[in-house]
Order: C-alpha cells, then sequence, then structure tokens
C-alpha cells in the first residue's frame, strides 16, 4: 500500500462501507477486502484454529474494522496499529468474527445498540458491493480472455492474406520490370543490327582508290582482271619479238 498518511483517509471510508472508494495507483476496498479473506480463508481450511497470521500492520488494522461484528472505530484513530502490533480476533468465515484485543486493549465482544445498527448499515451496503465485485471478477477475466484471442485467430488469418497479397503485388511488379527489359531490348535490337552492317567490312577487302567502289564479290573479279591483263601483256611481248626476229631474217 501506498503511505500511510496518504491511504489512511481513503482506507477508513472503507471502514464505514464504502469499499468501492479506490486508493489512486492501488486498488479499492472491494479487492482489498477479497485478497485479504481468501488468504484468511487459505489459513482457515487448513484445520489450524490457533493461527498466527503476520501481515502489515494496516492490513492487519482496516481489515479487522472492516468485517469484525463489534468494530471499535475509534481505535484506528486513538491507537494506530503498527507492524509490531498485535490483534486477536475470534470465529470463521461463514459465521464472521468478533475482536477481542486490539493491541492490548481489551474490546468487549457485546457491542453497544450503536454499533450494531452501524454493523447492520454496513453489511446492507457492503453486501451488493462485494457482490458486484465477486461477478465482476469471475467474467471480465473471461470476456477479455475471449476478445484477446478473437484478436489473436483473426490476425492469423489475416496474416497470410496479407503476405499473399505483397507476394502478389511483388511478383506483377517484377513481371512488369522484365516485360519493360524485354520491350526495351526488342526496340534496340534493330538499331544494333543497322550499326553492325555499317561497320562491317567484307572479308579480303583492299585498299580501294578514291572514286572506286567496292562491292562484295568484287575482290575475286579484280584478282581475275589482273591475271587476264598480265596474260595479254605478255602475248604482246612475245609477238613483238616474233614480228623482230622475222624482220632480221628477212
Amino acid at each position: 500500500m501506498k503511505s500511510e498518511s496518504y491511504t489512511r483517509p481513503r482506507s477508513f471510508a472503507w471502514t464505514l462501507g464504502a469499499r468501492f472508494v479506490p486508493v489512486v495507483e492501488s486498488t479499492d476496498g472491494n479487492a482489498f477486502d477479497a485478497r485479504v479473506d481468501d488468504a484468511v480463508q487459505t489459513i482457515y481450511d487448513s484445520g489450524d484454529r490457533n493461527a498466527v497470521v503476520f501481515s502489515h500492520g494496516a492490513t492487519i488494522m482496516f481489515w479487522t474494522m472492516m468485517n469484525v461484528d463489534n468494530p471499535e472505530l475509534g481505535l484506528i484513530l486513538s491507537h494506530p496499529v503498527d507492524n509490531t502490533s498485535g490483534v486477536v480476533v475470534t470465529g470463521n468465515p461463514e459465521d464472521g468474527w468478533t475482536l477481542e484485543n486490539w493491541d492490548g486493549v481489551e474490546v468487549s465482544a457485546d457491542p453497544s445498540l450503536p454499533t450494531k445498527l452501524f454493523v447492520d448499515v454496513r453489511n446492507v451496503v457492503t453486501a451488493p458491493q462485494t457482490a458486484a465485485y465477486r461477478i465482476r471478477q469471475a467474467f471480465v477475466p473471461k470476456v477479455v480472455n475471449d476478445v484477446r484471442g478473437s484478436a489473436a485467430v483473426q490476425s492469423d488469418e489475416q496474416a497470410p492474406s496479407t503476405q499473399t497479397a505483397l507476394n502478389a503485388a511483388t511478383n506483377e511488379r517484377s513481371f512488369r520490370s522484365v516485360k519493360g527489359s524485354a520491350d526495351v531490348s526488342a526496340a534496340e535490337a534493330p538499331k544494333t543490327t543497322k550499326l553492325a552492317k555499317k561497320t562491317e567490312k567484307p572479308n579480303g577487302a583492299r585498299n580501294l582508290r578514291p572514286g572506286k567502289k567496292f562491292h562484295p564479290g568484287d575482290a575475286a573479279a579484280t584478282s581475275d582482271d589482273t591475271t587476264g591483263s598480265d596474260k595479254g601483256e605478255s602475248r604482246k611481248a612475245d609477238n613483238d619479238a616474233s614480228d623482230g626476229t622475222d624482220k632480221k631474217a628477212a
């Protein structure tokens, strides 16, 4: 619990029946009483009828005044219980509790009429608060768990769909990219072919003189022409030599 100077006014309201009053950043009176009741029930169920319980002084002080049938609320102000003090109560969880001793101060088991009336009003006021708290504790965690489970199932179901959509979008972008690259390659292919034709040289090309064009197949023809010309000049030389010889003989 928080510091006693801060929590005591709020916790004192619990002893008057206002268990719904919360302690900031802590619990309210219903949760506090239920937690201590469960601990006391566990001790009682163990079979020990003279059990000694150790707890925080404020816990002992407020739980006792919230539950005994003969509370002396003035003792909280005049004789507060600290961590080394002791309180004696008798009874059981079913029939109720009676305060016998408050840190050395004897308390009558037969309360006064005003105290009895106060206890009756307190019990009427706290009964629906306790019932509402128990019902809330029984159903709220189940509802919260069901909602969390449904959210987890929906998340698991949506995850594959989301992943499938992402994969489809990625595949579509990849297909468009590949298709675009293929289109670009197809568009550039004729240009590359034409450029290759312009720069290609035929095998066996000769040095061309200005004004003379070269056509494919000219290399063989030129070679043949050259050979024929040489043969003609040879024949002419032979004829001239023969003529000269004939003239000398004549």
